[in-house]
């Protein structure tokens, strides 16, 4: 495969003990990486990456769904802190419209849960020629969409962000002056996530965005 950069590590966060063990102890005795970090919750990622810095390469493992809701804010947090990174979103999904949400934060790869040994190395070895990796299984869900017209439907990562603040009960105004921006340009995204769900109210908006796992 090609070359893993000599100073790299590894994250690995999953709420699946057994999976991010198993995982870990696959990627140990690959001997590619100077240190494996398995992390057990939130406040242990960002520690670790702060920690890690911008002195070398970390490849992330992201469970996209950590107990009831997803984890792309962690990728967000990870890019923030340190641009040497190569991020895997590991998903068991099927829904397409999800895993084209997943594909808005640029990830490096998206593999699925079930995925074995051999997917993992084509998954490194795809992404250290500077392409993104999805598994047979991902890309499946998703021309399976196209066939389904879901594909269309699919949020901008800025949509996705304005819709979590929603979700969490900040109204126009306060994600406007969350995020920087004016109560129009919210306002104008509000309406983009309805017209791509054919939803006409944003309780109607969020109850389809619960239904697939959006939020």
């Amino acid at each position: 495969m090609n070359r893993i950069p000599i100073e790299s590590s590894v994250i690995i966060f999953d709420d699946h003990k057994m999976f991010s063990n198993t995982l870990s102890v696959f990627l140990e005795r690959m001997q590619l990486f100077v240190r494996v970090h398995v992390a057990n919750n939130e406040q242990e990622v960002v520690s670790l990456f702060s920690r890690l810095g911008n002195s070398e390469r970390i490849y992330f493992f992201l469970d996209y769904q950590i107990g009831e809701k997803h984890s792309m804010h962690l990728l967000n947090e990870a890019k923030y802190i340190t641009r040497k990174i190569k991020t895997i979103i590991i998903s068991s999904v099927e829904n397409p419209l999800i895993i084209n949400s997943i594909l808005a934060y640029s990830p490096s790869a998206i593999i699925s849960k079930a995925s074995g040994t051999e997917i993992i190395t084509e998954c490194l070895k795809t992404i250290e020629s500077g392409k993104t990796y999805l598994c047979p299984v991902i890309e499946k869900y998703i021309e399976n969409g196209k066939t389904k017209s879901i594909t269309a439907n699919v949020f901008s990562k800025r949509e996705l962000e304005i819709l979590q603040y929603f979700a969490n009960g900040l109204s126009i105004s306060e994600t406007a002056g969350t995020v920087n921006l004016s109560k129009f340009t919210i306002i104008n995204h509000r309406s983009n996530m309805m017209r791509k769900t054919g939803t006409k109210s944003i309780v109607d908006l969020l109850a389809y965005c619960r239904r697939y796992g959006l939020i």
